[in-house]
């Protein structure tokens, strides 16, 4: 079953989700990266880009401010969740997802930028919750760009596990009921 958490507050939810940045202060025109690192509960888990047979991804469902100078999620490649052994596959993340996201400053920026909104997500055990969490981020705009280290490293180990283009070619072929994938690099 379906149930919403909508009142929840953040004790009650099985993810703890916080917007990170690994930046402490920007530059005008720059891009740096933010995620939201979601760290769920034991035996819990979130969906990924393509979920599989059922689930659903995590998305913004509102954006309050940043929205314009926000690009698309990096995924990172997922785990097969066996729902029903040989029957219902779905790909997500057990226990933490760390999903980035560029972020360009505007070159007349100063003061403060923010991004703020409202996620949306999925996650399940033996039932299904639909959560929303609050995210709310503002950096100083600054002449030096301050790199947070730890929120940095974080976010490019997770943007490292993004499954990467297939530098050459993949043939699938058929002979008397036997497939064979053939992978060859350029």
């Amino acid at each position: 079953g379906l149930q919403t958490a909508l009142g929840q507050s953040a004790s009650e939810r099985r993810a703890n989700v916080e917007l990170i940045a690994e930046r402490d202060a920007v530059q005008p025109g720059e891009t740096f990266f933010v995620a939201f690192d979601m760290q769920m509960v034991d035996g819990w888990h979130v969906y990924w880009r393509n979920p599989g047979d059922v689930g659903q991804p995590p998305m913004i469902e509102e954006w309050r401010s940043g929205q314009q100078m926000a690009g698309e999620f990096i995924w990172p490649a997922a785990y097969e969740l066996p729902i029903i052994h040989g029957k219902i596959m779905d790909y997500g993340f057990k226990d933490r997802l760390v999903l980035p996201f560029p972020v360009t400053v505007p070159d007349t920026a100063s003061g403060l930028i923010s991004v703020s909104g409202i996620l949306t997500y999925l996650i399940c055990e033996t039932v299904c919750i639909q959560e929303k969490a609050e995210f709310q981020l503002a950096l100083p705009v600054s002449t030096e760009t301050q790199i947070n280290e730890g929120n940095g490293a974080l976010i490019a180990d997770w943007i490292g596990r993004s499954p990467q283009p297939l530098n050459g070619e993949a043939r699938l072929t058929e002979a008397t009921g036997n497939w064979t994938l053939s992978i060859a690099s350029s």
